[in-house]
């Protein structure tokens, strides 16, 4: 096993390397040739590490613990690497233009792309993560890691998917015009071969286990801290190295007016999104497609979960989605609009059933209130909080039709009364998917929001960057860092373009769920009103008679208050809390 890590090692080494080729001649993509870069030396120094944890013979135990899944994890990193290689070869010959590294550039990011609907920036800091959790649990026997599962079935995913390709061009091996029969009548038989190399699958030691690695609920730890006025905040990327030096405090930032404060909460994440609650699927079952197939596979048994749920709490019944339509107060009317709710994706026949058998279950169901009469739900699947949009447009003459996608193949964009869920085809092309028309710009405003907090909470298939987070036609008149529940979040104040409404939104601001809204609130009818605004100190600012509608469950977020109920805005310099103030005043006159 040492070996294989030793030749990963070097693999990565070499990759990074023949990618600083790319760096002259194209000049527009160096930060991101440097990054990629800067993922294949961290990658390889862990291998490294774990090359020597490997051969103590003290680790022995824990080593062949984690064995397994580091060979799936080790098999996918090989096909990648590999893939890279095939891809560089565009370059061999002598024609290496600037034009040639473009386009050798371009169709890696696509082949990545294509293959998981992910980055491969990406896919590498996943490697990282995952070869560091292993690293973590192997000196460390008592370490329990709660990304780990997550990490290993989506690479279950991937290493089916990559299995698949091999198999289709090992397959698809043709013969070359020397392998043809001598022209003697000789009935000799020629062994195919394939016009380029094939490569031999990954070796793996054993067959991998269908059971997560180290799945119990990890002892809290926060992720890396930022900078704070009292003591450190936590931010939300992905986690490059577990830091284990800094318990959570169960006392406020600092002295405020934010009194009894629950107790921080036992968490097993932070900020990150939520872990798999059941084993990880072995890729010869796979995992849910993205389409319904088109004829019905054979029963297959139901997910299980050795955790047990009976005292747990219930995912879907408690789910925060639930509380966000119908807790806002206020109504901003959009304007009348011809257009309607409608669907142009291919009808699905019995994808209700479908979603059912693969372990969706209803999370919410909204009503259009238009002439339509289009019902949309959202279903979450409690193994990996994977989310998938459930569209049922009715007709008077024939039965409903239904439309069904997961919420990760889609991008949301605003069309003056109306949102508009697209897909994305080749990289650049957006393809219409549905229509949805609202009435009211909180509607408008809630759905967009729960859209991307639900498809940013997804465990099994991450989305390496959210571009959508904008809501179209709305201003941007202030944006400023808080502190916001011990974590930093950004703070903007937006105004819409079309109704005049204001509102305040938090998101996540650093880490892989970065730009994902935390809650927003509609400020209009405050506008105007006299002490809705107050210095608390000079970085701390009091707002009365607002309802923020959060979209993040209530154990991994409690909004900031007073012991009367107002929300506390914390800022992290007295000039963003000043020109905060400014701000509102400017927009009440």
């Amino acid at each position: 096993m040492a070996q294989a890590l030793r030749a990963s090692r070097e693999s990565a080494d070499d990759v990074a390397a023949s990618l600083y080729t790319f760096r002259t001649p194209l000049p527009e993509h160096v930060g991101e040739i440097t990054s990629l870069m800067s993922e294949l030396y961290a990658i390889s120094a862990l291998l490294s590490s774990l090359e020597h944890v490997a051969e103590d013979p003290r680790n022995r135990r824990c080593f062949n613990m984690i064995k397994p899944d580091l060979n799936v994890v080790q098999s996918s990193y090989t096909y990648t690497i590999e893939d890279i290689g095939d891809i560089f070869r565009e370059l061999d010959g002598g024609d290496a233009s600037p034009a040639r590294y473009k386009r050798t550039w371009l169709n890696m990011n696509r082949f990545f792309w294509d293959q998981s609907q992910y980055t491969l920036a990406t896919r590498l800091a996943k490697y990282k993560t995952i070869f560091k959790e292993f690293y973590d649990l192997v000196r460390d026997g008592q370490y329990t890691s709660p990304l780990l599962a997550g990490l290993v079935n989506g690479f279950k995913t991937l290493l089916s998917t990559q299995d698949s390709r091999f198999a289709a061009r090992f397959e698809g091996m043709t013969l070359r015009p020397d392998d043809a029969p001598s022209g003697n009548g000789a009935s000799s038989r020629h062994r195919p071969r394939p016009t380029t190399p094939v490569r031999d699958p990954p070796v793996r030691d054993r067959p991998t286990r269908d059971h997560p690695l180290r799945d119990q609920p990890g002892r809290d730890r926060p992720l890396r801290d930022q900078p704070g006025r009292d003591r450190p905040l936590r931010d939300h990327p992905m986690r490059n190295h577990p830091v284990r030096d800094y318990p959570l405090r169960d006392h406020p930032i600092r002295n405020s007016p934010v009194s009894d404060r629950n107790a921080r909460r036992r968490r097993s994440y932070e900020r990150t999104r939520p872990p798999h609650l059941s084993p990880p699927m072995s890729p010869s079952s796979g995992t849910s497609s993205e389409f319904p197939p088109s004829v019905p596979d054979i029963p297959t048994s139901p997910h299980t979960s050795t955790t047990s749920r009976s005292s747990a709490p219930d995912i879907i019944k408690e789910h925060w989605a639930k509380e966000t339509f119908g807790s806002n107060s206020t109504s901003t009317p959009l304007p009348s609009v011809r257009e309607r709710s409608y669907c142009r994706g291919e009808p699905q026949l019995g994808i209700k059933q479908w979603i059912k058998d693969e372990g969706f279950e209803e999370l919410l169901q909204l009503s259009l209130n238009d002439e339509s009469d289009m019902r949309v739900s959202f279903y979450l699947r409690r193994l990996d909080y994977r989310v998938r949009i459930l569209c049922r447009e009715p007709h008077r003459t024939k039965p409903s039709d239904y439309y069904c996608l997961p919420l990760n193949l889609l991008e949301i964009l605003r069309d003056g009364s109306c949102l508009r869920l697209c897909r994305r085809k080749h990289g650049t092309q957006l393809i219409l998917w549905t229509q949805l028309k609202f009435t009211t710009l909180e509607d408008m405003v809630l759905f967009h929001n729960t859209f991307l907090a639900l498809r940013s909470q997804d465990a099994g298939h991450v989305i390496g960057g959210i571009i959508d987070h904008e809501l179209g036609h709305e201003d941007e008149i202030y944006a400023a860092l808080i502190a916001d529940d011990e974590y930093v979040h950004a703070l903007r104040v937006y105004k819409d373009l079309v109704t005049g409404a204001v509102r305040l939104q938090a998101s996540v601001f650093l880490g892989e769920m970065k730009h994902t809204p935390v809650w927003t609130a509609f400020v209009t009818h405050n506008l105007g009103k006299r002490s809705w605004l107050k210095s608390y100190d000079s970085r701390t600012v009091i707002v009365r008679d607002i309802k923020p509608v959060v979209f993040i469950s209530m154990d991994d977020y409690t909004s900031p208050q007073t012991p009367q109920g107002h929300h506390v805005l914390e800022f992290k310099s007295s000039s963003d809390a000043r020109m905060f103030l400014e701000t509102m005043d400017e927009l009440s006159e």
